[in-house]
């Protein structure tokens, strides 16, 4: 790999969770770290589905409903398999981690193959980001 990480309060991770910083392998920080690509991007917004991204963009957003409160809410309200809500809650996430939703905003109203209504909720999210 040649890359070093380390934990330390210099780090964004660090500082917004450092108990949870100091138990995560080396390994998984190095991957977080990196920034997507854009065939990445693509890929998650596969994950999650340009729908429900757009749909419950402002449910991923808000950090204080759980991860947990999200999966089970997907799965009573869309009948998501718990593993199917847990992918698209955790690819989401990441997305908004990164700080990438508003280039996921404006790659899913560029899609062709989008229902209406999604496409003009991502550009009414795109206009308010």
């Amino acid at each position: 790999m040649g890359q070093s990480f380390r934990v330390n309060s210099s780090n964004e991770l660090y500082r917004k969770w450092p108990k949870v910083a100091k138990t995560i392998p080396v390994t998984v920080l190095m991957r977080e770290a990196k920034p997507r690509n854009d065939d990445q991007l693509q890929r998650s917004i596969q994950s999650v589905g340009m729908g429900c991204f757009a749909k419950y963009f402002e449910a991923f957003s808000d950090l204080e409903k759980s991860d947990d409160d999200l999966v089970e809410a997907l799965m009573k309200i869309e009948g998501y398999a718990e593993g199917g809500a847990r992918t698209r809650v955790s690819q989401a996430r990441h997305i908004l981690r990164e700080d990438r939703a508003v280039d996921a905003l404006k790659k899913i109203t560029e899609s062709k193959r989008t229902e209406s209504w999604v496409i003009a909720k991502a550009r009414y999210l795109v206009e308010e980001n």
